[in-house]
């Protein structure tokens, strides 16, 4: 192992040189290693097909030609490379198509610092494997599994939490002053839900876990599913 093992680079896209360099700054704090940074979608592009980082952190209203086409353009560049987007715009549709076309997360500008750095560390999260995965790989096909186990297993124990909160009609600010966190680190973790199940917003994610008797009395306070994910 070595002893001092690299620290993950990153790209940043956007239009402002100030908030740039006060995103460095968190970035660089939190760990990372701020590779470049530039105003122009072009010139991102360039350093992306050069320095071939593992993420790159941009502002959509940046993208001139799209952000579709951009993302797009990114994965051919670097299929590697982690797209987290950062914007003042806080619209569900917006949100959806941009995390659709290929990020990795969307965080707003008005984020406590340390979200964006969490919405970036995720990216390099791996501590969940689907049994499709193992299947593929050539290992025994798993056995099956009661409908908590085969459902549940896809969230982080946070996102567990959350959920059945949801599931309670808790909304946003409630669940915030309730877990102690941001109503944005809240509103990043129910984009993570939505993405894992697959489903469109709260209302259809508080349907699929009843269904499925994923959501009941006793996992209400449950000691793991207040552990931070």
């Amino acid at each position: 192992m070595d002893a001092f093992p690299r620290r993950h680079s990153i790209v940043v896209l956007d239009r402002h040189p100030l908030w740039i360099s006060e995103l460095g700054r968190v970035l660089e704090h939190a760990g990372f290693a701020l590779a470049a940074s530039t105003t122009s979608e072009a010139r991102a592009l360039q350093l992306v097909r050069q320095l071939q980082p593992d993420v790159i952190v941009f502002e959509p209203e940046a993208c001139t030609s799209g952000t579709a086409r951009f993302l797009e353009a990114v994965r051919a560049m670097g299929a590697h490379v982690q797209p987290v987007a950062v914007s003042t715009v806080d619209d569900s549709e917006v949100i959806g198509a941009t995390l659709r076309g290929g990020a990795w997360a969307y965080v707003l500008k008005s984020a406590h610092p340390d979200d964006i750095a969490v919405a970036v560390r995720q990216a390099f999260v791996h501590s969940i494997h689907l049994a499709a995965s193992l299947e593929s790989a050539g290992a025994p096909a798993a056995t099956a599994r009661t409908p908590d186990s085969s459902g549940l297993s896809v969230l982080t124990r946070r996102e567990r939490e959350i959920l059945t909160l949801v599931a309670e009609g808790r909304s946003n600010s409630a669940m915030a002053k309730q877990l102690w966190v941001t109503e944005q680190t809240v509103k990043f973790h129910l984009s993570n839900i939505y993405r894992k199940l697959d489903v469109p917003n709260r209302t259809a994610a508080t349907r699929w876990a009843h269904e499925r008797g994923l959501i009941s009395a006793s996992s209400v306070g449950d000691p793991e599913a207040v552990a931070v994910a």
